[in-house]
């Protein structure tokens, strides 16, 4: 087959003859022509016949060339009309290789003659044979299938009789009975009057095509499926950022924006959550085209339903980098962010509760975390007033919107009154009021609408079943309350609740350890601390104003008060002292100060009386009061006290020299016949000189090892076996006899021989418990007392260190007790030896708790690992309702804190059986055993473990 784009083929076969004479007609032309010089050479006589010969000769070579020519010409059109055709054939056949291979064909019908034709790629494509006839309309309707007919049958229709061109895709089984997809496109051409002459179309079998979109859209149908089954959804936005596209899954969530945020950009829809901040960052990555994950925001659906979710998301372009929008995924995560916050704000409040704030910030932040976690504008705390029929609000947090509204006037809502607040007094429920202007019980509503407030929450503070407190929050948010408000409402309450627990507890051991519990006046602990302050604000002695802030203390002993209780009982005796108590408090101004320090003894500090003469009118005062008949039932009786004075700071510049020099003038007027007023002078001074020669004897002993340790036994009240005991020191004086402990222990307090009696005790006790190790007597551990100016000894650790090591003693045997006086003074110092000491392996314990300020919240924070109760609070037990709940308060707090607790002067079985009853740990005192020397305390342990 020649190729169809050159004209230059051989000559085809039927065209030759044409060429050749054609040829030969031209040539002889040319001989005749050629002959004419020499005819024209002719003489010019010659004869008519030879010119008519020479003419006659040139017409014959024009007509044979004309006729040459001609022959020429109709070759020429005979080989290009030839070449037409083979090109018609050329192109014809690569058309049909083209339909084979692209599965298309076509057909023309001519309607004014109804004749049909098609190509042969329309034969293949219906399964007919090329030499078949083709099948009538009717005949071909027979095979398309039968959901197809009708619209095959209009398109034809609507093409003959409408002129309507046709775009059809239908179903038709071929002659093998292969169900085929086909799409029929046809044109048609009308004549000029309008009328249909021909139609011309193009049938392409499109089967491969629409499985291929079957298969599309039975994945997007899994898709989907899945999609809505999940709790991801799906999205896409155009370029505009606008919403096209929402799964379904998204109903959960958004509700019914599902559908009409349709058309909506993101910032339109209802959310919430999201500063302005972060919507101006997420509006710049999306103008950037880049991608982004975890856009995490809140909404409200319309049935008032609060949802979280996060959203991430890719950019799409066309095949040329045309940005289309963008596709992206969104989670529902209102479950995880609920219990997130719920998370928070438990941690929240938790931190609140451990930091050393006062009940009032604790509670402010309490609030502020409920509010920040919440997306809450703010709340405030309400409580009872005084008589517990109306409330008052206490602590406030908020935003500036809520401290405007808080600037309205308050209202009075009494208990019983029909407000919402009044109702959750009463019934202890938390209430969610979504729409504040629709309920009639909310107070100052114009208030809070006039300032976009929607919705309030109300949350009862509940305490062994009473509600003490009511915490109301407001918001600008308006929807419908949830299991998650209500679980915000259990923390909130639960963790509030503990809190006023914990500190009424504290607070009531606070003030248990500080006041004396039979008259509730300041207890020793506390007169100290303030006489400390007191003496703080006089000016240093090198100036001239000291006598600005000087003032007088007064130790008051009561006399004959021991009559009091042998003659008319305990019960007398401790009305007595309440009565005693009350006048002296009724007596004094509110700045001066009455402590009880003892039994019978009580010290009362008044500012400006600053010479003796001023002293000793307050001290007749003071006699007068007490001196007055004390009334008990049908009876009545008297006392008088012996008053001892010392002014400061003449007579002292710390308080326990103040107290003391008072007690010495005190115990002048014991010696002297009782019922006086003695101000402490220089005669009583010259008694100081017996205490230096007591701690020059001290010294001597103490450098000569002439003391002692003797051991209390210290039992475990479960089993009753002996687990550690208290070492004491004990001076046997050659010429004095046995010198009371509370005689040499104040010497070497207010001397420096405390810090080396120390080192003395601590080695004396390794030494003895590591010969009851030897002995086989198993390991029990032992313990000394540590003094205020041991632990001001910076170098107390290595002290202990050096004699650990040097006597090989396991640090764990040794428990090393300090008074809460001892360590309060310099907190952080104390504290920051104490753990140096704890490094080393050696156990430490509080003793006499409750007779100083400490409370657990500070205790928590020490290094210690035991607790002893002081014996004040075991007297008394079990029938003193006061001390046992003191004890067993204490006993508690410890197990929460994870510290053992021993109770101190245990005297009595019954009062041993009421702390096994408490489940306290262990106890000490004179019942269980009195101090012993060291072969005393082995027997006892030998028996023991028999």
């Amino acid at each position: 087959m020649p190729n169809p784009g050159s004209l230059n083929r051989p000559l085809p076969s039927q065209a030759w003859r044409g060429n050749l004479i054609a040829t030969a007609c031209i040539a002889v032309a040319w001989l005749w022509v050629c002959a004419f010089p020499f005819v024209a050479a002719f003489p010019a006589g010659a004869t008519q016949s030879t010119w008519i010969l020479l003419f006659g000769s040139i017409g014959i070579a024009t007509i044979t060339t004309l006729l040459g020519v001609r022959y020429l010409i109709l070759s020429r059109r005979h080989e290009i009309r030839t070449l037409a055709i083979a090109e018609l054939r050329f192109l014809r056949r690569q058309y049909e290789i083209a339909e084979g291979v692209v599965k298309l064909g076509s057909w023309i019908m001519n309607l004014q003659t109804q004749e049909i034709w098609w190509t042969r790629g329309t034969y293949d494509l219906y399964g007919y044979e090329p030499a078949a006839p083709i099948p009538s309309f009717k005949d071909f309707l027979l095979q398309v299938h039968p959901d197809d007919r009708a619209l095959v049958r209009d398109a034809r229709m609507g093409a003959v009789h409408e002129g309507k061109n046709f775009n059809v895709v239908y179903r038709f089984q071929r002659h093998d009975g292969q169900m085929i997809w086909v799409r029929s496109h046809g044109h048609c051409e009308k004549d000029q009057a309008g009328k249909t002459r021909r139609i011309q179309a193009v049938v392409r079998d499109i089967t491969d095509s629409q499985h291929a979109f079957a298969t599309i859209q039975d994945s997007e149908a899994k898709f989907k499926a899945l999609a809505d089954m999940g709790s991801d959804w799906y999205w896409e936005t155009d370029q505009e950022h606008r919403f096209t596209w929402i799964s379904s899954g998204a109903r959960k969530t958004l509700g019914l924006m599902a559908e009409t945020g349709i058309g909506k950009r993101r910032w339109d829809l209802p959310i919430f959550g999201v500063d302005e901040t972060d919507w101006q960052r997420h509006r710049d990555i999306l103008e950037a085209r880049l991608a982004f994950e975890g856009f995490s925001f809140s909404i409200v659906n319309e049935t008032g339903r609060v949802s979280h979710a996060t959203v991430s998301g890719r950019p799409f372009f066309n095949h040329s980098g045309e940005f289309l929008g963008y596709r992206g995924v969104a989670r529902d995560i209102t479950e995880e962010r609920s219990q997130e916050i719920l998370l928070q704000i438990e941690n929240g409040l938790a931190h609140s509760m451990h930091q050393e704030l006062s009940p009032a910030q604790a509670v402010t932040n309490f609030i502020r975390v409920v509010c920040e976690q919440m997306g809450w504008a703010g709340g405030s705390r309400w409580y009872r007033q005084h008589g517990g029929g109306t409330v008052a609000r206490a602590e406030s947090f908020g935003n500036a919107r809520y401290m405007q509204y808080l600037a309205y006037p308050d209202e009075v809502i009494a208990v019983e009154s029909d407000t919402l607040q009044a109702e959750v007094w009463r019934t202890g429920k938390a209430h969610w009021v979504k729409n504040l202007s629709e309920h009639p019980g909310f107070t100052r509503a114009d208030a809070a609408r006039r300032l976009g407030f929607h919705s309030a929450f109300y949350i009862p503070i509940v305490d062994r079943q009473t509600v003490i407190s009511v915490m109301v929050f407001l918001s600008t948010q308006n929807h419908e309350a949830d299991q998650f408000i209500y679980q915000v409402a259990e923390v909130t309450s639960r963790s509030v609740a503990q809190y006023l627990q914990r500190r009424r507890a504290e607070e009531r051991l606070l003030f248990a350890s500080t006041h004396d519990a039979l008259t509730n006046l300041p207890n020793r602990a506390m007169l100290i601390d303030l006489i400390e302050k007191r003496l703080a604000q006089i000016p240093a002695p090198s100036q001239t104003s000291e006598e600005t802030n000087s003032f007088s203390v007064f130790f008051i002993d009561l006399d004959r008060y021991k009559n009091i209780n042998d003659t008319l009982g305990h019960e007398a005796g401790d009305d007595a002292l309440r009565q005693i108590a009350r006048r002296l408090t009724q007596l004094l101004r509110t700045e001066d100060v009455v402590a009880r320090v003892g039994g019978d003894e009580f010290v009362v500090v008044v500012p400006s009386v600053i010479n003796d003469r001023a002293a000793e009118a307050v001290a007749r005062r003071i006699l007068r009061e007490i001196e007055l008949p004390l009334a008990w039932h049908d009876r009545t009786h008297s006392l008088s006290a012996s008053i001892g004075v010392a002014i400061a700071p003449r007579d002292g510049r710390t308080a326990f020299s103040l107290i003391k020099n008072a007690d010495t003038a005190m115990y002048r007027v014991k010696s002297t016949g009782r019922n006086g007023i003695q101000v402490f002078n220089a005669a009583i001074q010259a008694e100081r000189e017996d205490f230096l020669r007591l701690e020059t004897e001290l010294d001597k002993a103490i450098e000569q090892d002439q003391l002692q340790l003797y051991y209390q036994p210290v039992i475990d009240i479960a089993s009753g076996k002996i687990i550690a005991m208290e070492g004491l020191a004990r001076w046997p004086h050659a010429e004095w006899g046995f010198v009371a402990p509370t005689r040499f222990i104040p010497v070497a307090e207010e001397s420096n021989l405390i810090a080396r009696l120390g080192d003395w005790s601590i080695r004396r006790a390794c030494l003895d418990h590591l010969e009851l190790r030897a002995l086989g007597l198993g390991d029990i551990a032992v313990s000394v007392n540590l003094s205020a100016k041991q632990l001001n000894d910076p170098a107390l650790s290595e002290h202990i260190s050096r004699i650990l090591r040097e006597l090989q003693m396991p640090p764990e045997m040794l428990r090393l007790e300090l008074t809460e006086s001892a360590w309060m003074r310099d907190p952080e110092r104390a504290i920051l030896l104490m753990r140096r000491i704890q490094d080393l392996g050696v156990r430490l314990v509080i003793d006499d708790f409750g007779t100083g300020y400490s409370s657990l919240a500070y205790v928590k924070n020490l290094p210690v690992t035991t607790l002893k109760i002081d014996r004040a609070f075991i007297t008394g037990l079990p029938q003193d309702s006061g001390n046992a709940a003191i004890v067993q308060s204490v006993i508690t707090l410890c197990e929460r804190l994870n510290l053992q607790v021993i109770a101190e002067g245990v005297e009595t079985s019954e009062q041993l059986e009421a702390l096994r009853g408490y489940q306290c740990h262990a106890a000490q005192g004179f019942f269980i055993g009195k101090p012993m020397p060291l072969e005393s305390i082995q027997h006892l342990i030998r028996a023991t473990l028999i």
